[in-house]
């Protein structure tokens, strides 16, 4: 048994990065093999060898290339990549994934990277279970050989592991080959990130890709709940996922009947060639035959055996193989190992789970917290825990409740929250570090319909920063229900966030959250305008390497943007007085640089704290080669004092409701000044004071002929 622990574990393993050469020896090298006019298949030349990865098939038509199953590791998927692109200028532009199973997808986040607007397609249990702590795994076996390798060379040296059991010749090679490869293995696993669906359906889903047809069937239950096809009907070519498995199947949570089922239905695909989702690729439907004969065979036997009355326990040991193995190994002392601990061993376990009635795969559910619960942290002016519209609600307003013990990186957060039309903001913290830090999610009820119908800021060092990220991306028109209960879901990943209201697609995605990712606490909030009800509050911990698609933003600045300032150390903005800087003033000053954001905006409290002062100067030295003017576009939130060479050129007000009786105090490029430079290298000294929700600044510098 522990043989086949340590050996299951390394299912998840692979290597190297972008542009490298395999060599034959590489334990993650793809054979790639063309089955049919652009339709290629991508497979491992020894399946069984560890760490054991799945097969890769692309279809290439004139509008895009389909990949299913794109890569159990980022390498691999780079192999994928660079083999598309060798055979065609055409993008990918879908991605299936078989089933949950990490060692067909853990490396397909690098197509995202490399390829705009890609859509990850999958079964609705395949993303139920990538989107709960049961992919989790990913996180503990980082670093699997590392973690194992004093066990291994155990083996390797002794021929016994730690528990006193023995091992052949060939298991102690396949571990000295594990060994040869450690820094292939553990690097590429480092890299590995659990990528979700982007689309997902329950029985099937059709893409017409330029001319060719490519069908996604789910046939029914076999290695998982989810397992689907992809089924070229044109070419007549079908690729399985770990449906089918060659030389030895994998029979974890496999039961019997169903998988016969679904086998059956393959075949009456009329199929002529089959791609496993590892081992040798098939050309007739005689080894699926094999398949369905030990399956049927083993359910009759279950049955026969617990009828007699025999114990499951003893029913499972009593379970008769002897028909069917030599015709999987071909007595193959290699093959026969992987066949007992992938397929023998686990079979005979998922045939009595099947008759037992339980799930073969529950994934685990997400961890409720009633708000009576006393791990909550409430601290508002007003609150209460009481039954609301059927539900036991927290009541609060001005303030919010915290989860403290909770430390998640990665996670999606429910709840269901009731608002009246009043002015509000109601919704989650996450990645809570302290009161002054943390991610933000609301909603504006006041608001509802509007573009600026919630919205999503960070918090440094004591300031949100509304004013700073607001439009498209970071606030969504919504229109929503009083006096009942909305259901809303925040899902964040890396620095990406989805939100859910009342929704099965996503009202808003925020691409670029802007705070360090870092684990930290979560809980909810509401401001101190109106009261607000939260109820039904639960919560998944999601790997840590987990990652929604890489989105292509468009990163460039114009012309002249300032991409970084030196801040000063705070003070209080009162003591600027005058049409010229104090001296001393300025040389008292310690100075930080910050760089823009890609937007041109530079979050001042990222590294300033009110508490400690209300104003900074943001420093920028213009370097002249001749005396002459340049204008100056600038935005700020939320005062601003301009010098140039310590001379003030322009004071301004950007505060919350001093241009018009709604406006925002949001940040723009909305002021100009004309900057009279001189020969050599000018001081530009924009003193920023803070008031509330954000303290930024932005700039571009240009000609004056230009267009501003």
């Amino acid at each position: 048994m522990r043989r086949y622990q340590l050996l299951a574990a390394a299912v998840l393993l692979s290597a190297l990065p972008l542009n490298t050469a395999f060599g034959k020896d590489s334990p993650f090298r793809f054979e790639f093999e063309e089955l049919a006019p652009g339709v290629w298949a991508g497979v491992r030349p020894d399946g069984p060898r560890f760490p054991v990865m799945g097969s890769t098939v692309f279809v290439i038509s004139e509008a895009g290339v389909v990949v299913f199953d794109g890569g159990g590791m980022p390498s691999m998927t780079e192999q994928l990549i660079e083999k598309v692109r060798s055979l065609t200028d055409a993008p990918i532009t879908h991605v299936i994934t078989s089933h949950w199973h990490g060692d067909h997808n853990f490396g397909v986040f690098r197509i995202a990277e490399e390829y705009d607007n890609v859509q990850f397609i999958a079964h609705e249990f395949t993303q139920e279970v990538m989107n709960s702590s049961r992919i989790n795994y990913i996180d503990r076996e980082m670093g699997f050989v590392e973690q194992n390798f004093e066990e291994f060379q155990r083996i390797v040296e002794t021929g016994i592991d730690s528990e006193g059991n023995e091992h052949s010749d060939i298991d102690r090679a396949s571990y000295q080959d594990i060994i040869d490869h450690r820094d292939e293995i553990d690097r590429d696993f480092l890299r590995a990130k659990v990528t979700p669906a982007t689309l997902t359906f329950s029985d099937r889903y059709v893409i017409e890709s330029g001319t060719r047809r490519i069908e996604l069937l789910f046939l029914g239950h076999a290695n998982t709940e989810g397992d689907i096809v992809m089924w070229l009907p044109d070419e007549k070519i079908v690729a399985t996922g770990d449906i089918v498995v060659k030389p030895s199947p994998y029979a974890f949570n496999m039961p019997p009947r169903p998988w016969a089922e679904t086998l059956r239905n393959i075949n009456a695909l009329g199929f002529e060639i089959l791609v496993p989702g590892h081992g040798e690729i098939q050309r007739d439907m005689k080894y699926v035959d094999l398949l369905i004969e030990t399956a049927d065979s083993i359910a009759a036997q279950t049955d026969r055996l617990l009828a007699s009355g025999m114990s499951p326990e003893d029913a499972q040991q009593a379970l008769d193989f002897s028909a069917f193995e030599d015709r999987f190994t071909r007595g193959d002392e290699y093959t026969h190992g992987y066949y007992e601990a992938f397929f023998e061993t686990p079979f005979r376990a998922a045939a009595l789970k099947a008759v037992s009635g339980e799930r073969m795969v529950e994934p685990p559910p997400p961890v409720s917290v009633p708000f009576d619960d006393p791990r909550w942290q409430i601290e508002a002016e007003e609150f209460e825990v009481a039954e609301y519209l059927g539900q036991v609600a927290l009541k609060v307003k001005g303030g919010g409740a915290l989860l403290p013990d909770t430390d998640i990186r990665n996670g999606l957060v429910e709840f269901d929250v009731a608002v009246t039309p009043e002015r509000g903001f109601a919704g989650l913290l996450f990645r809570w570090q302290d009161e002054g830090n943390y991610e933000n999610f609301y909603i504006r009820p006041h608001q509802s319909g509007n573009p600026d119908a919630n919205q999503y800021q960070p918090a440094f060092n004591g300031s949100a920063a509304w004013q700073l990220y607001h439009g498209e991306g970071y606030g969504a028109p919504v229109q929503y229900k009083f006096n009942e209960w909305m259901h809303v879901r925040v899902l964040y990943a890396e620095d990406q966030a989805l939100v859910y209201i009342n929704s099965d697609e996503p009202v808003l995605h925020v691409t670029g959250l802007k705070r360090d990712i870092e684990s930290g606490a979560i809980g909810v909030s509401s401001a101190n305008f109106s009261a607000v009800h939260f109820a039904n509050f639960r919560y998944t911990q999601l790997a840590n390497q987990y990652a929604l698609p890489h989105v292509h933003a468009d990163d460039t600045l114009a012309a002249g943007t300032i991409t970084e300032w030196q801040v000063s150390d705070e003070f209080d903005g009162a003591t600027l007085t005058g049409s010229e800087l104090d001296r001393a003033m300025q040389r008292e000053r310690s100075w930080t640089p910050l760089p823009a954001e890609t937007t041109g905006i530079t979050n001042l409290a990222e590294v300033s704290s009110i508490a400690a002062g209300n104003t900074v100067f943001a420093r920028h030295v213009i370097r002249a080669e001749r005396a002459g003017s340049k204008l100056l576009t600038f935005g700020y939130s939320d005062r601003a004092n301009v010098y140039l060479n310590g001379k003030l050129l322009y004071g301004g007000d950007n505060t919350y409701l001093t241009r018009d009786y709604r406006y925002l105090g949001t940040i723009g490029l909305f002021d100009n000044v004309v900057l009279p430079l001189k020969k050599g290298d000018n001081e530009l000294w924009i003193a920023v004071a803070e008031a509330f929700g954000g303290w930024g600044i932005m700039g571009r510098i240009s000609d004056l002929e230009q267009d501003p």
